[in-house]
């Protein structure tokens, strides 16, 4: 980016240490079983990337079912409707 003096930025050093770090938890897994522990390097890589992915997505889902039903508790309270969850 023009002006920034061609350091990396706080985001980008913080996104290499997250894979840094699945990539050496993934080699000493790896090496537990004697293995060199690359492919578990790169296992862990790739699987952190997946979970920095996915994360969000699940607690979204999470917090609008919650949501849902303490919305859908309310108005049965408050309507007197009383209907077991199935």
């Amino acid at each position: 980016m023009p002006g920034d003096g061609g350091f990396p930025s706080e985001t980008t050093s913080r996104n290499q240490e997250i894979i840094m770090f699945g990539s050496i938890v993934g080699a000493l897994i790896d090496r537990q079983d004697g293995d060199s522990g690359v492919e578990g390097a790169l296992w862990g890589a790739v699987a952190e990337k997946g979970v920095k992915l996915v994360f969000p997505l699940i607690m979204t889902f999470a917090i609008g079912y919650a949501v849902q039903k303490g919305i859908s508790m309310a108005w049965d309270k408050a309507t007197g409707e009383d209907q077991p969850d199935y």
